[in-house]
């Protein structure tokens, strides 16, 4: 089971996340919000979803002071919004996205297929049947 202190990326992480298109943000998010398992973080979800309705509802707080005030256009109202949007746009593209982790050690960053990510939920390896030969 991962233990929930700061994650650090090592040389192979870094060049993944290069590869994937992760930046460090990502990372931090995934281990903020992320549900630990057996080999890692991963970020489902029912992880990202009662942020995303924060979100949502503190945009639409944004957006009715913005119209009470018929300020529309610009102002520090409309960059708290577009903040907003970002973070939201963030979070539905890391859905789905695990770290394996070792000793705090963040070893590669990746999406997993659903049936990969299955099996590390319920923290058990996916067994691979060898034929006898005779």
């Amino acid at each position: 089971m991962y233990d929930r202190s700061k994650i650090i990326i090592t040389a192979h992480c870094a060049a993944r996340m290069r590869q994937r298109g992760y930046r460090l943000a990502d990372v931090q998010v995934v281990e903020r919000l992320g549900t630990p398992s057996r080999d890692g973080l991963v970020l489902l979800e029912k992880d990202i979803k009662p942020e995303l309705e924060r979100l949502a509802k503190e945009r639409k707080l944004i957006r009715n002071e913005r119209v009470a005030a018929q300020n529309l256009s610009s102002g520090q109202g409309a960059d708290k919004e577009r903040n907003i949007a970002r973070q939201i746009q963030q979070l539905r593209r890391l859905a789905g996205t695990f770290i394996p982790v070792k000793n705090g050690h963040a070893l590669s960053i990746y999406r997993p297929s659903a049936r990969r990510l299955k099996y590390q939920l319920r923290g058990r390896r996916r067994t691979r049947h060898k034929h006898l030969r005779r």
